[in-house]
C-alpha cells in the first residue's frame, strides 16, 4: 500500500507542474482521477487503461503455467514470461506516447514498475498470486520471486487458475469502465448528464463482480477451503485490498486531474526623499 501511494503522490506532483487548458471533472465517488481535457489526452489513458489490463492478463497467465509446472515437478520460464508482457506493454505505450502527456507517461512507468516488482512488493501481481494459489506447504517458486503455494490436489490447481483469471478478468473489465466513464464524461463535460455518466460505471463495475461471482459459484465446488465464496469475494471486493478498490484508487494514475494556478504579483513602491 505505502508503495501505491508514492506512485499516486509522484503523479500529484507532477500533475502540479503541467498546467492543462481548462480543467476537467473527477470521476468522483470511489474512484480517483479526472476525465481528460483533450482528445488526445482521452485516447492516451484509454489505450494505457486497456494495456495495463493485458498486461495483467498476460502476468496472471506467466503464473498460471508456473503453478502447473510445479505442480508437475518441473518449471517453466515465468520471468520470460513476464518479461515478453512488459515488451508488448511497452509497446502499446511507445505507440500512443505522442498523444500522452509527461504525467500520464510518468505515472504509468511508475506503476508499471510496481505491477512487476518480486513479491516483496505487496502491491505487485507477484505477491498478490498468493491469494488465489493459498493451499499448500511448497512455494510455487522455490527461489522466492512469486508468492504462492503449490496446490495440494488438481482440484485445488484448476480451482486456483481460474480464480487467478477470473481476478485479470474482473481487473480489465473495471479499467474498461473507467474508459466507458472517460469517453462519457469528455462528451457531457460540464453538462447535467456528466452525474449519470458516471453514475454507469458504477454500475458497470457492480456488473463485473456479478460476472466475478457467476464464475466463482461454478468453480466452488473443487476449490479448497481457502477459496470459498468469502474468500473469493474478498480477493475481488475488500474495500482495501480487493482488485475493484486497488483499481479504482490507481485510476488518476492513468487519468490524472489538472492543477491548478497560482499567480504571484509583485508591486513595487518608489519613495522620493
Amino acid at each position: 500500500m505505502k508503495t501505491l501511494l508514492a506512485v499516486v503522490t509522484v503523479v500529484a506532483c507532477l500533475t502540479a507542474t503541467g498546467v492543462r487548458a481548462q480543467p476537467s471533472t473527477p470521476f468522483g465517488g470511489d474512484d480517483t482521477g479526472c476525465v481528460p481535457d483533450s482528445k488526445d489526452h482521452l485516447k492516451c489513458s484509454q489505450v494505457i487503461g486497456e494495456a495495463f489490463g493485458k498486461l495483467i492478463a498476460a502476468v496472471t497467465g506467466c503464473h498460471v503455467k508456473q503453478a502447473n509446472a510445479a505442480f508437475r515437478g518441473s518449471s517453466v520460464d515465468e520471468e520470460g514470461c513476464e518479461t515478453t508482457a512488459k515488451g508488448k506493454f511497452d509497446g502499446t505505450v511507445a505507440d500512443v506516447a505522442a498523444k500522452c502527456g509527461p504525467v500520464v507517461l510518468a505515472g504509468s512507468a511508475a506503476f508499471e514498475s510496481v505491477l512487476l516488482a518480486s513479491k516483496s512488493n505487496p502491491q505487485s501481481l507477484d505477491a498478490q498470486n498468493a491469494g488465489p494459489y493459498c493451499d499448500g506447504t511448497a512455494d510455487i517458486d522455490p527461489l522466492g520471486d512469486d508468492a504462492g503455494k503449490i496446490p495440494l490436489t488438481k482440484d485445488g490447481l484448476k480451482c486456483a487458475a481460474r480464480v487467478a483469471k477470473n481476478l485479470a478478468k474482473l481487473a480489465g473489465t473495471v479499467l474498461r469502465c473507467h474508459g466507458r466513464a472517460a469517453n462519457a464524461g469528455f462528451r457531457k463535460n460540464g453538462t447535467s448528464s456528466t452525474t449519470n455518466a458516471f453514475a454507469h460505471e458504477e454500475a458497470c463495475e457492480m456488473a463485473a463482480l456479478a460476472k466475478f461471482d457467476v464464475g466463482a459459484t461454478k468453480i466452488l465446488p473443487v476449490c479448497p477451503p481457502c477459496l470459498d465464496m468469502a474468500h473469493q469475494d474478498d480477493l475481488a471486493d475488500n474495500p482495501n485490498t480487493g482488485v475493484i478498490a486497488q483499481v479504482d484508487r490507481v485510476n488518476v494514475i492513468i487519468y490524472p486531474c489538472p492543477a491548478t494556478t497560482t499567480t504571484t504579483t509583485t508591486s513595487t513602491t518608489t519613495t522620493t526623499a
